[in-house]
């Protein structure tokens, strides 16, 4: 596959949001509204950049079309509407739980992975309630965990045949 580089750069992006979300408390608000939608929409271009280099793959590469399209319209969502930290995290969480969804989709239909991520989303939301800081940074966490398992999928997407698909 062509331009695997965009993808792990996607995800270093995506590990780099996910930290600032667990800093959030420290770096404010507005700072977070600013950054973290333009790390969320350059990884979803990159996304965009590796799906239309590898067309002719068409899971992975229509996977990554969703994905970049999902990143980019959420990164336009949290720089636009939330003007609290709770309306930050409850759109955060609707994304990560639409996320996890394609995720186990994803994974069941072209890496055969048993992947359960329907926890993760009901964690965020749950805890957002008893403390919005402690919510974003598990939005982080769970944001650190889909640019490293963005990455991982790179190493699988290198090894992946045009008569695999």
């Amino acid at each position: 596959m062509k331009k695997t580089l965009n993808l792990t750069l996607s995800g270093v992006l995506l590990i780099a949001a996910g930290i600032l979300m667990l800093v959030a408390e420290k770096i404010g608000l507005q700072i977070s509204k600013m950054v973290i939608p333009l790390l969320f929409a350059l990884s979803g271009v990159l996304c965009l950049l590796f799906y239309s280099a590898n067309k002719k793959y068409k899971i992975p590469s229509q996977f990554q079309f969703l994905q970049g399209l999902g990143l980019i319209i959420y990164a336009i969502v949290i720089f636009l509407f939330p003007k609290s930290l709770l309306q930050f995290l409850m759109v955060t969480s609707y994304f990560i739980m639409l996320f996890g969804i394609t995720e186990i989709g994803f994974s069941f239909s072209v890496l055969n992975s048993s992947s359960k991520t329907f926890k993760e989303p009901l964690i965020l939301v749950l805890t957002s309630f008893k403390n919005e800081y402690k919510g974003i940074q598990i939005a982080g966490f769970l944001t650190i965990i889909i640019g490293v398992s963005n990455m991982i999928f790179v190493s699988k997407v290198k090894k992946i045949d045009i008569q695999d698909l």
